[in-house]
C-alpha cells in the first residue's frame, strides 16, 4: 500500500490549486487578432481610426483627418490576457502626444470591445468603443 505523507499531500494540493495553475483567462490573444474600427470615444477626433492587431500589439492602418496619430504607428502594445470577471486584457495605449498609459479591454461581444484608460480615466479618449471589421 502506498503511503503519502501529509507534506506531500499539501504540496500536491498547492500545486494543483495554486502556483502550478495555468492562466485561466477567458480570452486568448488570438481572439483580438485582425482589424478593428474605433466606433466612438470620449475624444471624437480619432473616432473611425482603424488598427490591425497581431500578437501582443496593434498598429494604426487608417486615420480620420482630424486625428493626431500617424499611420503605421504602434497604438497598443504589451497586450496581455488576464483572469478577471469583467476585464479580459491589459495593455499599454499610446496617446497622440506619444505618452503611454495602462488600459484595460473588456470584450462585450464576439465583434466589439471597450477600452478604458486606467491611468488617466478622465483624459480625452480614455473611454473607447471598438468593433471588429468584417
Amino acid at each position: 500500500m502506498m503511503h503519502i505523507s501529509k507534506i506531500s499531500l499539501v504540496l500536491m494540493l498547492v500545486c494543483t490549486f495554486g502556483a502550478c495553475r495555468q492562466n485561466d483567462a477567458q480570452y486568448k490573444l488570438e481572439f483580438l487578432e485582425g482589424d478593428w474600427l474605433r466606433l466612438s470615444s470620449s475624444d471624437s477626433r480619432s473616432d473611425s481610426m482603424q488598427l490591425h492587431i497581431a500578437g501582443d500589439s496593434a498598429v494604426l492602418v487608417f486615420l480620420p483627418d482630424d486625428s493626431e496619430f500617424i499611420i503605421d504607428e504602434k497604438k497598443w502594445f504589451s497586450i496581455s490576457p488576464i483572469s478577471d470577471n469583467n476585464i479580459h486584457f491589459t495593455l499599454k495605449d499610446i496617446s497622440a502626444d506619444a505618452s503611454f498609459a495602462t488600459a484595460q479591454i473588456t470584450i462585450t461581444s464576439d465583434s466589439s470591445l471597450t477600452l478604458e484608460n486606467t491611468d488617466f480615466p478622465l483624459a480625452p479618449g480614455a473611454l473607447q468603443y471598438w468593433g471588429r471589421k468584417p
